[in-house]
């Protein structure tokens, strides 16, 4: 089993995509939006789609994050005062200056763990 992230510029794109997936053999259990919803990917519609597909929220203060990429390549591009890396765990505890999106976490290869656990 195994996860994918995508990010799509709309609706239609990211049902080509899962058509795309389906068609190369891969099985879609489940669907999880920036916005915490989570479909099994035959419950999945347009409509949910357009409406959570484009979620972003501005996240500030303190955050644990899950990184999937080295540190060196997402570190830069987080405004923080503070950083605690764990690298056993491939966890980090940032103390931001400025909030920041959902969208430049997603873009980083950095999963949102507290306050809540983004991607779902």
């Amino acid at each position: 089993m195994c996860e994918m992230w995508v990010k799509c510029p709309s609706a239609i794109s990211l049902l080509e995509l899962i058509k795309y997936a389906l068609n190369k053999g891969f099985l879609l259990l489940e669907i999880g939006f920036l916005s915490g919803l989570r479909r099994r990917g035959f419950e999945l519609d347009l409509r949910e789609i357009s409406e959570h597909g484009f979620y972003d929220a501005e996240i500030s203060g303190v955050i644990e994050v899950e990184y999937y990429k080295p540190v060196s390549m997402w570190m830069d591009f987080l405004p923080f005062k503070k950083l605690y890396v764990r690298s056993r765990s491939n966890r980090a505890f940032i103390e931001l200056n400025r909030a920041v999106k959902l969208s430049t976490l997603f873009d980083c290869g950095v999963r949102l763990v507290k306050p809540y656990k983004c991607p779902p």
